[in-house]
């Protein structure tokens, strides 16, 4: 079973190394084809991080109803 926090952390922790690639390439994004790759590359890094910590979020909302479910005996339905 996917760990939300740990999605989380990693996802956090590579958005912040991803924006401080992308604040050093922020200068030559208009450059040579090569440095437009490289910061288009990154900043969809940055994008996919974003994702992934999305992603985080809704185990962790659906580890939870699941876990209170069974807890509670309530029947779960997938509705919210």
């Amino acid at each position: 079973m996917p760990k939300a926090e740990l999605m989380g952390t990693i996802g956090l922790l590579a958005l912040a190394a991803n924006l401080g690639v992308a604040g050093l390439l922020y200068r030559y994004r208009q450059g040579d084809s090569q440095a437009v790759s490289v910061w288009l590359c990154t900043r969809n890094d940055c994008i996919v991080n974003i994702a992934v910590m999305i992603a985080g979020a809704g185990v962790w909302v659906n580890v939870a109803r699941y876990v209170v479910s069974t807890i509670f005996k309530i029947p779960f339905d997938g509705t919210i």
